[in-house]
């Protein structure tokens, strides 16, 4: 917005009567900064744009992947690793021919702590033995239903085709944040959502203010001497 566009929009009418007052500094302080005032979006990706909130999300996620995964049994003796144990190697090493355990385990994390869920399928063989892992983005999540007739309940994902991903309790790993139900995660972008607007507000009108060269090089004339009112 030009400074002459500026200008006209404050003296529309009169400069006793103008459709933004000048005795309101900050509507027409954000004209000028080109800031117009409204609240950007707020979702997933665009909360991780908020530096403090990428960085503890960086911070959880890492940190919980690089912890040591693995099969455990229980003894008399307490909880011993079963290294030999075939799903061992899956979990800590080689879940998914394209990404790492780590990988695996810092993506799971980073959906849980944006949307408070994350979502791993359990890929099974025909004998029903796990043989690999796969991240399920939170996003594709649509419902958790429960079949009438046998009780059990299912997950389902939106796929890249037409049809539902349908999987069994079995067959995911659910992540779950704060919930009130226990079967859900509460959204904690959504909750936040003021605060996170606030902060991506907050840089967008820093950016602004900068790229102005950090002051506004404008003076306000009139022929005549402003009322009280204006």
């Amino acid at each position: 917005m030009g400074i002459a566009t500026a200008i006209r929009k404050l003296f529309r009418a009169s400069i006793e009567d103008p459709s933004t007052s000048l005795s309101d500094p900050d509507a027409w302080f954000m004209e000028w900064a080109g800031v117009d005032g409204t609240m950007p979006s707020v979702n997933q990706e665009t909360a991780l744009g908020v530096p403090a909130i990428a960085a503890a999300v960086r911070r959880r996620a890492q940190t919980i992947a690089s912890l040591s995964v693995g099969v455990y049994e229980n003894t008399s003796a307490g909880p011993e690793r079963r290294e030999t144990h075939p799903v061992d190697y899956i979990v800590g090493n080689s879940p998914h021919p394209i990404y790492s355990a780590f990988q695996l385990w810092q993506a799971a994390v980073v959906n849980l702590d944006v949307t408070g869920n994350g979502y791993i399928e359990i890929k099974r063989n025909g004998r029903g033995r796990p043989v690999g892992l796969e991240i399920i983005p939170s996003n594709k999540f649509v419902d958790i239903r429960k079949e009438v007739t046998s009780g059990e309940y299912f997950y389902f994902f939106q796929s890249d085709t037409a049809d539902m991903k349908v999987l069994h309790v079995d067959d995911v790993i659910h992540l779950k944040g704060l919930s009130y139900n226990a079967i859900k995660g509460l959204n904690p972008t959504k909750i936040h959502k003021d605060a996170i607007g606030a902060g991506l507000a907050n840089d967008a009108y820093s950016a602004s203010f900068y790229a102005s060269g950090g002051h506004i090089q404008y003076a306000l004339e009139a022929p005549q001497e402003f009322s009280p009112k204006a």
